[in-house]
C-alpha cells in the first residue's frame, strides 16, 4: 500500500459520504478527495495527481454518474472503479467493469474488495491517527474516546478526553472557525467501524433520520470498548508520557479546545508571516549578512528589555500569546527589518542607530500585546470611525499608549538614547493631525520620521499581500509631507532589489 494513496469519492457531502471517507481513511492510508460534479472529476483525473481508486455513490444522479464512468473509460486508466447505491442504481453498472456494492452493507463489502487491489507494505508503518468528521463523532450516543487535532507541524494534540461530551454547539463553533476534521487513535477508529458494520443499514438509517445511535460495549458480543481500552493501555501510558514532556512546566493545566484552536490559528499566522517576509526579502536588496546582523541585534535588544522588571510581563505575554490575531508579532518582525533597511539606504546605519530602531520596533505597542485589534488602528481618523466599538479601557489605551510606553522606557536601565522620544512621536503626523501632542512637522525627529514611514509601510504590506513598492511610494508621498519625511521618501526606490 502506498504511503498516502489518493482516492476520489464522487458524492454529495452527507453523513453517508463522511462514513465512507472515515472507512477509507481509517482502514487504509488513503487521502480522500470529495467531488460532486462531472467537471470537477474531469479536472482532477486529468491533473498530475496519481489517483489509485475512484468511488462513486448513489447521491450522484444516475445519468451524470454514467457520463462520469464513460469519461473514465475513455482515459483507459488501470485503476479500480467502485459504485455504491441501491440495487436499481448499481444494476446500471453491472457487467460494465466497475465493482458494485449495495448501500446497505457497502463498507464491509468494499473493504473485502480493496484487499484484492491494495496490499500492506511492510516498509510503511500504519498511521497512528485517523481523520474523522465532526458529524461522525456527534452521531453516536455514549461514544467515549480521546479526540485530537492536527497542527501544521504534523503534531497531534488532544482536545477531548474520554469523559468529555462532544455536542452540536462544538460543531457549529469550530466549523465556523475552519476546523471540521478531528483525529482518533487508529485502534479507536477501527473499533468504531466494527460497531458500525455490525448493522450498517440500521446505523445509517438512524443517523440520516437525525437519531442518536448508541454505541457502547453492549453493541457487540466481542471487542467491547472495555476490551479496547485494555488492549491499548500501554499505548495510552506512552502517550501520557509524551504529553507530559510537551506540557509547559509553568502551566500544569490541560489546554482548552479554544487554546489549541488558537494554536492552529497561530501556525496559520506563522505561515502567512513567512509568505510576507519572503515577499519583503524578494523586494528589498537585503543581503544574508545584513539579515543575520539584524537577528543578532534583535536578540541583544530582547535581552535588554526582558531584564527590566516593568517590561517582563509584556514580553512573557508576547512569547506565549495564543491569540489567533498575530498582528502584533508580524508587525514587530517586519518593523525590525524595514526600519533597518531604510536606515541603511539613508546611511544612518551606525550600530547604535539600528539597535535603537529595533528596540523601538518592539516597544512602541508593547502595552497592546493582548489588544491586537486596537494596535491595528492606524490613526485618529480610523480611531474615530470605530471608537464606539471599543471599551473605555481600549480607547484610553490607544490614545495614551505612546506616553505610557515612553514613561515605561524612562523607568528602565540601558535603553537607547532618544528611544522614548521616537515612541512618543510614532503616531504624530504632518499638519498636526497625529497624537498624543499634535506637534508641528518640524519638531518630529528624523528617526521618528523614518519609523513613522516604516510603520505605515509595514501596515500596508500586511493589509495588501500582493503589494509592490512602486504602488506604495505614491501613497506614501500623499500621506507624508515636510522636509523630514520627503528626504526619506525620495530614497525609498533604492530599497528595491
Amino acid at each position: 500500500m502506498a504511503l498516502s494513496s489518493k482516492v476520489i469519492l464522487l458524492s454529495k457531502k452527507s453523513t453517508f459520504s463522511d462514513l465512507v471517507t472515515f472507512s477509507l481513511q481509517s482502514n487504509y492510508n488513503f487521502e480522500v478527495t470529495l467531488l460532486s460534479e462531472q467537471e470537477e472529476f474531469s479536472t482532477a483525473i486529468c491533473s498530475n495527481n496519481q489517483y489509485a481508486l475512484i468511488v462513486c455513490d448513489g447521491s450522484i444522479p444516475l445519468g451524470e454518474s454514467e457520463d462520469i464512468f464513460i469519461s473514465f473509460c475513455d482515459l483507459k486508466l488501470n485503476i479500480p472503479y467502485f459504485v455504491i447505491g441501491s440495487n436499481e442504481y448499481i444494476n446500471s453498472f453491472k457487467g460494465r467493469g466497475p465493482e458494485v456494492f449495495n448501500r446497505d452493507n457497502c463498507l464491509n463489502e468494499m473493504n473485502e474488495s480493496l484487499r484484492k487491489y491494495f496490499v500492506e507494505n511492510p516498509l510503511v508503518s500504519p498511521k497512528d491517527y485517523c481523520p474523522v468528521d465532526f458529524s461522525i463523532l456527534t452521531a453516536f450516543e455514549g461514544l467515549s474516546c480521546d479526540v485530537y487535532i492536527k497542527l501544521i507541524s504534523g503534531r497531534h494534540l488532544k482536545i477531548f478526553r474520554e469523559s468529555d461530551l462532544i455536542i452540536e454547539e462544538d460543531v457549529k463553533k469550530y466549523e465556523s472557525k475552519g476546523v471540521d476534521t478531528l483525529y482518533l487513535k487508529r485502534r479507536t477508529a477501527h473499533w468504531i467501524l466494527k460497531q458500525v458494520n455490525l448493522n450498517f443499514k440500521k446505523v445509517l438509517t438512524a443517523i440520516e433520520s437525525g437519531e442518536k445511535v448508541e454505541i457502547n460495549e453492549q453493541t457487540s458480543s466481542s471487542n467491547s470498548f472495555a476490551d479496547l481500552v485494555n488492549e491499548i493501555k500501554e499505548e495510552k501510558n506512552s502517550e501520557k508520557e509524551q504529553e507530559e514532556v510537551e506540557k509547559d512546566s509553568s502551566d500544569k493545566k490541560e489546554q482548552s479546545f479554544a487554546d489549541l484552536l488558537a494554536e492552529i490559528k497561530n501556525e496559520k499566522a506563522a505561515k502567512k508571516e513567512k509568505k510576507i517576509q519572503e515577499s519583503v526579502d524578494g523586494t528589498f536588496k537585503l543581503s544574508d549578512e545584513f539579515k543575520k546582523d539584524i537577528d543578532k541585534k534583535v536578540h541583544k535588544a530582547i535581552k535588554v528589555m526582558t531584564k527590566a522588571n516593568n517590561l517582563k510581563k509584556f514580553f512573557q505575554k508576547l512569547s506565549v500569546d495564543r491569540n489567533p490575531d498575530q498582528y502584533v508579532k508580524i508587525h514587530i518582525n517586519l518593523l525590525c527589518k524595514i526600519t533597518c533597511a531604510i536606515a541603511d539606504i539613508m546611511e544612518w546605519n551606525h550600530e547604535s542607530t539600528l539597535e535603537k530602531l529595533i528596540y523601538v520596533s518592539y516597544m512602541h505597542d508593547i502595552t497592546m500585546v493582548e489588544m491586537p485589534h486596537v494596535a491595528r488602528i492606524e490613526n485618529m481618523e480610523a480611531f474615530e470611525k470605530i471608537k464606539d466599538t471599543l471599551s473605555e479601557t481600549e480607547q484610553k489605551m490607544y490614545l495614551n499608549h505612546p506616553q505610557i510606553i515612553a514613561d515605561m522606557v524612562l523607568e528602565t536601565d540601558d535603553y537607547p538614547v532618544d528611544a522614548e522620544k521616537i515612541i512618543l512621536q510614532h503616531h504624530e503626523l504632518p499638519g498636526q493631525k497625529g497624537f498624543p501632542h499634535k506637534i508641528q512637522t518640524t519638531r518630529i525627529l528624523p528617526l521618528s520620521c523614518l519609523f513613522i514611514i516604516a510603520h505605515d509601510l509595514v501596515d500596508y504590506i500586511i493589509e495588501n499581500p500582493e503589494w509592490t513598492l512602486e504602488e506604495y511610494i505614491p501613497i506614501c508621498k500623499e500621506k507624508f509631507s515636510g522636509p523630514g519625511f520627503t528626504k526619506i521618501i525620495r530614497k525609498l526606490p533604492e530599497l528595491k532589489a
